[in-house]
């Protein structure tokens, strides 16, 4: 009995050691740890081709140990293709440790030209001609901050800037919709918050189904209407739009009314019906550009 007294005081003796041994270890990890150099940047900005002469970004730095700066890196990733560029350093922000005593902004603007600076797919430049960079492709934009005791800190967050066409964004959609005999389904709903998703090089997609004219009722049997739009007349005339939905061919365009995208308002003017007729299954949209996507 006594020898297995012994071999138990053993155990738990060597036990206190390894939690004292653990404790102190932890302890030192906690003392000499060094922290600092956050920022929160835009997660997720769309460029649109042709309609973004200016890239806003904010940046948001955490209040901590003294930031002297911060590097900002690009790199360009072709999602069709499988590619990646080499990462260049795009621009440096002075920051002089004004973040020591609070959180503080250094949003920053950046253009096309600065994008592609330095940068070379399979050892050939990106195009000086955004247009011709292919749609879902993206800038990463990714942030290291410089020390004032001389530590470079790489930032988890960055920023992806996705090529988009110059119709994608958010909108505020009022519209009528028509359900024929049903005095509830059928009505008019504004100011509804809506998006548009690049869907080609000409054309957007509705980020979700349309709803009922009760303003929450999502209308069955169809899918995401696609708007493709026809620009062949310039920048700045009416453009027709043509309505098709990939669920149901039976969407159409109502041949009574001049759907089109009007580039000085930005706004989009469509009205489509579905069914037996114009009569049976309709709507009427008109989507305000609201801002970026």
């Amino acid at each position: 009995m006594k020898s297995k007294i012994k071999v138990f005081l053993l155990i738990f003796t060597a036990l206190g050691l390894m939690f004292s041994s653990c404790n102190k270890s932890e302890d030192l990890v906690t003392k000499d740890a060094k922290t600092g150099g956050l920022i929160i940047p835009t997660g997720n900005i769309a460029y649109l081709l042709n309609a973004t002469p200016k890239v806003p970004v904010a940046l948001n730095v955490l209040m901590g140990p003294g930031i002297q700066s911060i590097e900002v890196h690009n790199q360009y990733i072709g999602v069709e293709a499988g590619t990646e560029s080499n990462v260049g350093l795009m621009k440096t922000i002075d920051v002089a440790s004004s973040n020591s005593a609070d959180n503080i902004a250094k949003d920053f603007t950046t253009v096309y030209a600065d994008l592609i600076k330095g940068l070379t797919v399979d050892g050939k430049p990106l195009p000086a001609d955004e247009n011709l960079l292919p749609l879902g492709d993206y800038f990463l934009l990714t942030y290291v901050s410089v020390m004032t005791d001389g530590r470079k800190v790489v930032n988890n967050a960055s920023t992806n800037i996705s090529i988009a066409n110059q119709w994608t964004g958010s909108y505020l959609m009022s519209y009528y919709a028509l359900r024929a005999g049903d005095p509830v389904l059928s009505g008019y709903v504004s100011g509804m918050p809506w998006k548009l998703s690049t869907a080609g090089k000409k054309s957007v997609i509705y980020w979700k189904i349309h709803l009922w004219g009760d303003g929450s009722s999502t209308i069955g049997g169809i899918g995401p209407w696609t708007l493709t739009i026809d620009d062949s007349g310039g920048q700045n005339s009416p453009m027709p739009v043509t309505v098709t939905d990939a669920i149901n061919a039976a969407v159409k365009n109502n041949p009574d009314y001049n759907s089109r995208y009007d580039p000085a308002k930005k706004t989009f003017y469509i009205s489509v019906f579905w069914g037996t007729g114009p009569t049976n299954r309709a709507a009427v949209d008109t989507l305000v550009y609201s801002g970026p996507y």
